[in-house]
């Protein structure tokens, strides 16, 4: 639970729910649809869809990163409590694989792995 800890501040941004679903249809709508009329390219369906909902790209962008951000903050700050607050914990699932710490004191590395590679350690200096 504490992956999506800050997931719900995200997830009550205004437009989540409506105005994004809406612009979705649209833009599937435009692809999707087998009306017999030439196709269009789908940078122009999505641009045009994009204009008729009013949202802006701003907007969209800014809703985008907020939700990384919620994701990826609590990752790296599980990654920093394996080096600075260490309390035995096991390895931390990040996206694509996990990190954990081997070793104590000032010997210790923090090893990342990522799914089907070679781990990569990580040694302070």
């Amino acid at each position: 639970m504490a992956t999506y800890a800050k997931a719900p501040a995200f997830l009550e941004r205004p437009g989540m729910y409506k105005d994004y679903g809406k612009l979705g249809a649209e833009v599937f709508y435009g692809i999707f649809n087998h009306d017999l009329t030439p196709r269009c390219h789908i940078r122009k369906v999505g641009l045009d869809a994009l204009k008729a909902s009013g949202l802006k790209l701003t907007q969209i962008i800014g809703d985008v990163l907020a939700g990384i951000r919620a994701l990826s903050g609590t990752h790296l700050d599980a990654l920093d409590d394996l080096v600075v607050a260490w309390r035995g914990q096991g390895e931390i699932p990040l996206p694509g694989g996990g990190a954990r710490r081997v070793g104590r004191s000032g010997g210790a590395r923090i090893v990342l792995a990522a799914r089907g590679r070679e781990p990569t350690v990580l040694r302070s200096q």
